[in-house]
This record gives C-alpha cells, structure tokens and sequence, in this order.
C-alpha cells in the first residue's frame, strides 16, 4: 500500500512530539496535531505508537508517567526515526537492491537510482547531485500526485471508479480495468479497459478528478492482453489513438515515406521514430535520404513531429499524411 500524504504528516509531528523532554500523554498527543489540522482520536495514536516500534524501530521510555497517565518519550531523543542514518537492516536492503540494479547500469534512469540509493548506504560520504542533473519535469502538471494510487491498482489489479474530465466534453464517470502507467511528453497516461466499452482506453493523470477515486470489488477484475498492449504501443508516436481500430479515418496504421534532409540522417538514426524504421540514401544531388516508417499510426503526435523538422521533413506517401501536413503548413504561413 502507498502511503497516504497525511500519515507521513502525522508520523513527523509525532516524531517532534516524541522527542519533548518531558514526554506527552495521549490528550496532548491529540491537541498537537489538532493544531496542526489533524483530527484523530487515542486509538489512532496508539496504532501509530504500534507503527513508530515495529516499523521505524523506535524505542520508548517503558515506565515514564505523569500520576498515573502515561507519557511517551523516546529513550533516545536526540535521534528522530526520520534522521539521514539509516539501521544496519535497511542498510542491508538497500544494498541487495543496489546489486540487482547494477544489472541495468548502461541505463541512465537506473544509474542515478544507483547513485543515490549508494549516497544512502554511505551518507557521509555522500554528496548531492541535485545541481548537476536535471530531469525533464512538469511542474505545473496536475495528477502525478495519483500515481502510486493508480500504480498500486496495476499491480494489484482491482478494478476503480472516478471522474474523468476531457478538455473539450463534461465530467465522465468511469469504471476501468487499469493496466499501466505510461509517460509522454511531461504527462502520464493510465492505460485500462473501460468496463461500459469493453476497449481499451487511455486517460491523462491530470484530468482524473483526485477525490472520486475509489476501489470497485463488485467488479471481476478482466486481465490484460499484454501483447496486444505492447504491439500497439510500440507502432506510433505518443500515446493518442493506440487503441483505435486499425483503419479508423483519423488515426489509421499506413506505411509512410518521408523525404529528409541528410543532415537529419544521423539525428534520426540515434533516435528512431520506430524500432524498425529504414533509411536509405537517394541517387541523386539534393542531399537528401528516403526514411520508411513500416505500419505506423497517423496521429496528431506523428504529424507534430514531422512538422518539428519544418523544410527538412517532406512526406511522400500517403498522400492523406502529405494533404494534411501540407494544410497545416499553409495555415502556419498565412499567420506571417
């Protein structure tokens, strides 16, 4: 289970209250975090105090009172459970995590883990990298806050309910199968099979309304066909249309050729537009190289990239890709 916001919120304040030189009662346990917008009753205390010695390996002063109320007090209470050191147990998980990651070391994503989970195990030696790395990132987006509980639902699969939100219609209400998480230009995807349709759907993060979200056990949870997922996935750019049938008018699957420039040549080729796209050169003197793109999906996301490359770029086949790029560059020019 993830764990929610406010309990990390809870779990710190309780930390400071626990490092109080006197120790507190359960009352004033209470009243703190009241002050602090937090309502919660004794039995929650005393499930998280449950939570503080098994889980965080916390130890309190056993016969510490107040008359005959109880007080809670670390025995230690200069050290918090949420200090930079970590215990020779977590210690050790993280470094046999370290060493199956060290499998995936030639990719950068896996290399930074590596590089901080290291900087854990050997905080004193460890520096950080925040100014030398930066990652793309969003941050006005709304909905990655979603992600764990939409992860949790893939991994555990379980069926869920919420408001959906399109930019151009009314709020929905959905009932999805969900399946996986997929990232494309600063934004995430929930890829699921909505119950209503029986297809497969994708929904952006940030437009899923956070407070409708809930479990739904009354419905049988359906299997993902994942070869299907990740054959569709894998021929178009982005994320619009994968699921959509293979001859639909707006988005259909064609074989198209492009005409580029060769200075774009080494540009595409260490960073494909498809796995299995092709590239051969022209005989003739424009300088200029023929790119194939077998079986790809005719999306919005595919014409904006064609259209990135402006003069480089010039569509052959088919001739509906050529009118429209065309159509659009004769809006764009009328506009200067």
């Amino acid at each position: 289970m993830p764990v929610d916001k406010q309990v990390i919120q809870r779990h710190k304040i309780l930390d400071k209250c626990f490092r109080y030189t006197e120790g507190m009662t359960y009352l004033e346990l209470i009243i703190t975090l009241e002050e602090n917008g937090i309502q919660v009753d004794k039995r929650t205390i005393q499930n998280d105090i449950v939570v503080f010695t098994k889980e965080y390996c916390a130890e309190f002063e056993p016969n510490l009172k107040r008359g005959r109320e109880r007080l809670f007090r670390y025995v230690d209470i200069n050290n918090s459970v949420f200090s930079d050191h970590l215990s020779l147990k977590e210690k050790s998980t993280i470094s046999k995590i370290v060493d199956k990651l060290r499998i995936h070391d030639d990719i950068p994503h896996y290399q930074w883990i590596i590089y901080i989970l290291d900087g854990l195990i050997n905080i004193d030696k460890y520096e950080d990298f925040g100014r030398h790395v930066e990652f793309q990132n969003n941050l006005s987006l709304n909905g990655g806050e979603l992600f764990s509980s939409f992860l949790e639902a893939c991994m555990n699969k379980y069926a869920l309910g919420f408001y959906y939100h399109p930019f151009k219609a009314d709020i929905q209400l959905k009932y999805v199968f969900p399946y996986l998480l997929k990232q494309f230009n600063d934004r995430w995807f929930l890829i699921a099979k909505d119950y209503e349709s029986g297809r497969l759907q994708t929904y952006a993060l940030d437009r899923i309304v956070e407070e409708g979200i809930k479990k739904v056990p009354a419905l049988k949870y359906e299997e993902a066909d994942w070869a299907f997922i990740d054959s569709a996935l894998s021929n178009l750019v982005g994320i619009s249309g994968a699921f959509n049938d293979v001859d639909d008018p707006q988005t259909p699957i064609k074989d198209v050729i492009i005409r580029i420039a060769k200075s774009r040549v080494p540009y595409i080729e260490t960073k494909p537009i498809l796995p299995w796209q092709e590239i051969e050169s022209e005989n003739n003197d424009k300088g200029t190289s023929i790119l194939r793109l077998p079986g790809i999906r005719i999306n919005k996301e595919l014409e904006a990239l064609i259209l990135s490359y402006g003069p480089d770029m010039e569509v052959l086949s088919p001739q509906m890709l050529r009118e429209r790029i065309k159509a659009k560059l004769e809006y764009a020019s009328g506009r200067y």
